[in-house]
Protein backbone atom coordinates (compact mmCIF):
# COMPACT_ATOMS: atom_id res chain seq x y z
CA UNK A 1 0.00 0.00 0.00
CA UNK A 2 1.39 3.33 -0.94
CA UNK A 3 0.07 6.15 1.78
CA UNK A 4 1.22 10.20 0.98
CA UNK A 5 3.66 8.79 4.00
CA UNK A 6 5.40 6.13 1.73
CA UNK A 7 4.86 2.69 1.03
CA UNK A 8 3.20 0.52 4.13
CA UNK A 9 3.36 -3.30 4.35
CA UNK A 10 0.05 -5.20 3.86
CA UNK A 11 0.67 -6.69 7.29
CA UNK A 12 0.82 -3.90 8.80
CA UNK A 13 -2.69 -2.57 7.37
CA UNK A 14 -4.62 -5.02 8.44
CA UNK A 15 -3.56 -6.06 12.18
CA UNK A 16 -5.59 -5.84 15.77
CA UNK A 17 -4.24 -7.07 18.40
CA UNK A 18 -5.34 -9.91 20.79
CA UNK A 19 -6.22 -6.51 23.27
CA UNK A 20 -8.00 -4.88 21.10
CA UNK A 21 -9.90 -7.98 19.84
CA UNK A 22 -10.87 -8.89 23.23
CA UNK A 23 -11.70 -5.25 24.05
CA UNK A 24 -13.89 -4.77 20.59
CA UNK A 25 -15.68 -8.51 21.79
CA UNK A 26 -16.50 -7.76 24.87
CA UNK A 27 -18.30 -4.77 23.79
CA UNK A 28 -20.17 -6.17 21.31
CA UNK A 29 -21.07 -9.21 23.95
CA UNK A 30 -22.32 -6.07 26.37
CA UNK A 31 -24.35 -4.52 24.13
CA UNK A 32 -26.18 -7.56 22.72
CA UNK A 33 -26.84 -8.77 26.55
CA UNK A 34 -28.33 -5.11 27.39
CA UNK A 35 -30.21 -5.24 23.74
CA UNK A 36 -32.04 -9.11 24.88
CA UNK A 37 -32.55 -7.32 28.22
CA UNK A 38 -34.34 -4.76 27.29
CA UNK A 39 -35.84 -5.00 24.22
CA UNK A 40 -38.91 -2.94 25.02
CA UNK A 41 -36.75 0.51 25.41
CA UNK A 42 -34.75 -0.09 22.89
CA UNK A 43 -36.69 -1.68 20.17
CA UNK A 44 -37.26 1.90 18.74
CA UNK A 45 -34.01 3.22 18.87
CA UNK A 46 -33.68 5.43 16.01
CA UNK A 47 -33.20 4.40 12.78
CA UNK A 48 -33.64 0.90 13.82
CA UNK A 49 -36.63 0.72 10.45
CA UNK A 50 -34.05 0.24 8.19
CA UNK A 51 -31.87 -2.23 9.61
CA UNK A 52 -31.84 -6.03 7.85
CA UNK A 53 -33.71 -8.53 9.84
CA UNK A 54 -32.21 -10.53 12.00
CA UNK A 55 -31.72 -13.98 10.94
CA UNK A 56 -31.42 -17.01 14.18
CA UNK A 57 -27.26 -18.63 14.13
CA UNK A 58 -27.79 -21.91 12.51
CA UNK A 59 -24.84 -22.96 15.23
CA UNK A 60 -26.64 -21.90 18.02
CA UNK A 61 -30.25 -23.39 17.16
CA UNK A 62 -28.39 -26.86 16.27
CA UNK A 63 -27.37 -26.86 20.49
CA UNK A 64 -31.30 -25.46 21.36
CA UNK A 65 -32.63 -28.50 19.15
CA UNK A 66 -30.23 -30.98 20.80
CA UNK A 67 -30.93 -29.84 24.51
CA UNK A 68 -34.66 -29.60 23.44
CA UNK A 69 -34.34 -33.54 22.41
CA UNK A 70 -32.27 -34.34 25.69
CA UNK A 71 -34.98 -32.40 27.58
CA UNK A 72 -38.25 -34.30 25.86
CA UNK A 73 -35.91 -37.62 25.85
CA UNK A 74 -35.92 -37.25 29.87
CA UNK A 75 -39.43 -36.48 30.31
CA UNK A 76 -40.67 -39.29 28.54
CA UNK A 77 -38.09 -41.35 30.62
CA UNK A 78 -39.79 -39.95 33.59
CA UNK A 79 -43.01 -41.01 32.59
Amino acid sequence: MVSPYGEIPWNQLSRISDGEMRALTKEIVNKVYTWLQHTEYLSRVQGAHRWDKAELDADFMAVVARKKQAEADTATDEV
